[in-house]
């Protein structure tokens, strides 16, 4: 066989093994998947809490659980500038509501609270939001023994927008006399 016939049937076989090697189509080639969905046979394979062809639909939880409720910020002093109790700091315990209604009263307080310091509650109970798209309120209170509890300060919100993804601590803070932070654990 002629050299230069040798080289052609060479040249001929090496493209026809790198054709047929390059032939074959891998079914995720095209497909992109988003929020951490990863493409398996050709379909997005998406994390608890998205859905859809590409993973960018994000679900409603069915339910979040608060798992703590810390109390970032509240007033030092009632608004005429008088102490909280006679002789010492508030002492001071946080409610959840829902449709007007305490859903979650917590039931130890932190004695002389200090406002230069964060105090985390964490519910004794499931604390379940069952519809999270709807709103609750946090409030604080000034636990009095001897007349009616005072109240600090409360802030309305939504536990779950669907415009942030999955957070497991959100800040509710409305410029106020109060601020938390929420720690959240998802169902869906």
């Amino acid at each position: 066989m002629k050299r230069s016939t040798f080289l052609l049937l060479a040249f001929l076989s090496m493209n026809t093994l790198f054709y047929s090697s390059c032939g074959k189509d891998d079914p995720c080639d095209l497909i992109t998947c988003l929020n951490g969905g990863v493409c398996i046979n050709g379909e997005c394979d998406c994390p608890e809490g998205y859905e859809g062809p590409d993973c960018s639909n994000i679900q409603t939880p069915t339910n979040i659980r608060i798992l703590n409720i810390k109390v970032t910020r509240f007033p030092a002093t009632e608004a005429n500038g008088a102490s909280w109790d006679l002789t010492s700091g508030p002492d001071i315990y946080v409610q959840v509501l829902y449709n007007n209604g305490v859903i979650y009263d917590h039931p130890t307080v932190f004695e002389n609270a200090n406002p230069a310091q964060s105090y985390d509650f964490q519910p004794n109970v499931n604390l379940n939001i069952t519809n999270p798209t709807n709103r609750y309120v946090v409030r604080l209170y000034d636990y009095d023994s001897t007349g009616s509890d005072d109240f600090m300060g409360g802030i309305e919100f939504t536990p779950f927008t669907g415009t942030n993804g999955f957070p497991q601590t959100i800040t509710i803070d409305a410029n106020g006399g109060v601020a938390f932070e929420l720690t959240y654990d998802y169902t869906f």
